[in-house]
Formats: structure tokens, sequence, C-alpha cells
């Protein structure tokens, strides 16, 4: 998702053909372009997809395919403006939420108490370093959770600065060392493009 085509197509430049609109991006106009965003004129003003070059198994999207979807619950239901997948009527529901799924991915993860007591060559270098660091309590109280509100503040009560804070972010700061600690590189099939 082009999220820079996004803010053009909300400016609605006005056009009364596709050609008007190639000033506000170029690059959709040259002889050369092989994307699968162009400009069109929609009612008097530009637009242009802003899906991109979007791919199945390595495949450009075939615009008269039918395609099987897996997604969260919350877009399932319409969420972030997805209403045609609230309408559909063939979906089927897993039952699983995807807050509960992520609780339990995330829970698979290894516990700073876990790398901490593994053999340092074989954990991740950040991980290792983020769990020597919560080992000082000085450390750990300092953690910044939400907005103003650190672990030291949250475990005084401080209802100033941790107003919106709920129970699994206290019970991390109660014992951050017994929580997972996510690991990863991003691998690059998805990135955000602004221009």
């Amino acid at each position: 998702m082009n999220c820079g085509q996004v803010k053009r197509n909300e400016a609605f430049y006005p056009c009364t053909e596709p050609a008007d609109c190639c000033q506000h991006r170029p690059e959709l106009c040259e002889a050369g372009y092989t994307g699968t965003a162009r400009w069109e004129c929609n009612q008097g003003s530009c637009y242009a997809h802003p899906a991109e070059d979007i791919r199945i198994s390595r495949r450009p999207l075939n615009l008269d395919a039918s395609y099987k979807l897996a997604t969260n619950d919350y877009i399932a239901r319409g969420g972030s403006g997805f209403d045609m997948l609230k309408r559909n009527t063939t979906k089927v529901d897993s039952g699983i939420p995807l807050r509960d799924a992520l609780i339990e991915f995330l829970g698979r993860f290894p516990t700073c108490r876990q790398i901490l007591s593994a053999d340092p060559n074989t954990v991740d270098p950040f991980a290792l370093t983020f769990c020597q660091d919560l080992e000082s309590p000085e450390r750990a109280d300092a953690l910044v959770v939400k907005g103003a509100c650190s672990c030291l503040d949250l475990r005084r009560g401080d209802l100033r600065r941790c107003r919106s804070v709920g129970p699994a972010l206290q019970k991390f700061c109660a014992s951050p060392n017994d929580f997972p600690i996510v690991l990863g590189e991003p691998d690059g099939r998805i990135q955000r493009k602004v221009n």
C-alpha cells in the first residue's frame, strides 16, 4: 500500500482525462512504467489505486480472478474501511480472536530469564542486551511502558502518569524478566511506501 498515493487521492486533484494527473506523480505516466497503479480521471478527480504491484505466488494479481483471503477478525468485520469484507457471505470464522492468537504466538518466545541463562553465543544480541539491562532494578524501574508512565510510576500507583495502563503492563512491570521477548528480523515481504 502506497500511503503517499492515498494522500494524493484524498487531495482530489481536478482532471478531465488521466494525462491531467501526470504532474502529481509523473512516473505513473512514463512510457516504460510497468506497475499496476495507473492514473484515472474518476468523476473529475485524479485517482490511482494505492495497492501497487500486488503478487500472488510471485505472479501479478489477476483482476478478473477470485482469490481466497485469510485475515484477522477485525478486518473481516469491516475494520479499517474494509466494508466489502463485512458484506462477504462466504467467509469462515475460525472463532479465534486476533488478540488471543497474538497472545499465544508471543508466549512462544523466550523470557529474559531464559535468555540470561542460555549460552550468550546462541541468543539474539539485542535481546541479550535488553535482558541484561532489566537485571538492574534501576533500569527496570526506568522503563517507560506507556506515554510518560514508567514501571516505577506504575508500581507506585501514580494515576497521573499511568491512567490507562492495563493489567498486562502492570504484570510486566511487576516481573519483567518473566515476560517473552520478541526476537526476529523483518523479511522484506511487507514494506511501507510513501512516495
